[in-house]
């Protein structure tokens, strides 16, 4: 479960949910079967995405390795977004004002935008030939880790 904060945009939301689904298509550890995202409902604090997907592992170790590996991309996923994972406390909002991740949460939506013109927003789910485009174009492990493949 990702708990998002509640001042996200739908935009935002929409980029979330399509990034994380290509990276999960993506990833050469995580079966594209049923790897799905999906924003789930309206929390007290925040807006709840569930994650799932069966990671293709057999050793506990490996598969913490991984499952790091994903929760740190989707962190990622949601910084570019200009969104945050929502923290539990009263807030009181006396005015919007200049967020210092206005600007990626222009790009996101920017993004969504472009999306929408191409025929490639998908949602609610990815063709299939686009799942085959995607499977194991991430590199993992990731750059700078021990055992990465060598960048020319």
């Amino acid at each position: 479960m990702i708990k998002l904060r509640q001042d996200t945009t739908p935009d935002q939301l929409r980029y979330i949910l399509v990034e994380i689904r290509t990276m999960l298509y993506a990833h050469p550890k995580v079966l594209d079967d049923p790897a799905k995202v999906r924003f789930v409902e309206f929390g007290e604090y925040s807006l709840n995405l569930e994650v799932f997907a069966y990671v293709d592992v057999t050793d506990w170790n490996e598969f913490q390795q991984v499952a790091e590996d994903l929760n740190l991309r989707i962190m990622d996923v949601v910084k570019h977004a200009g969104s945050g994972i929502a923290k539990p406390a009263h807030t009181i909002h006396v005015e919007r004002g200049d967020r210092k991740d206005d600007e990626q949460a222009r790009k996101a939506e920017d993004q969504v935008s472009d999306w929408r013109r191409n025929n490639a927003m998908y949602i609610p789910s990815f063709p299939q030939a686009k799942i085959e485009e995607l499977r194991a174009s991430l590199d993992y492990p990731p750059v700078g880790s021990p055992g990465a493949a060598a960048r020319p």
